[in-house]
């Protein structure tokens, strides 16, 4: 018998208007949770998806213990925030 289990590990997305997007853990699951939350479709290949939009304004990431379910998505995350930044932008990474 085969057992196949599949955890939707995510993370706790906080949206401050005035200062940017944080995330607090980053799961496994969580730039796949953001793409069906926010939507990962974009109008032209210039335009940023809504789910990029979210990751270009990323200020920060905190990862509260390094469990797997609490830090294996973060390499994702951050692979995405590089493909849609600026040079200029930066980012606190705990």
């Amino acid at each position: 018998m085969l057992l196949l289990f599949h955890f939707l590990v995510s993370a706790t997305l906080v949206d401050s208007i005035n200062n940017g997007t944080f995330l607090l853990d980053t799961g496994e699951g969580t730039y796949g949770q953001m793409f069906r939350q926010f939507g990962g479709s974009r109008r032209s290949t210039n335009q940023l998806s809504p789910v990029d939009k979210h990751i270009k304004n990323l200020k920060g990431i905190f990862i509260s213990h390094l469990h797997a379910d609490h830090h294996l998505g973060i390499v994702t995350i951050i692979d995405r925030w590089n493909k849609v930044q600026r040079r200029d932008s930066f980012a606190w990474i705990l």
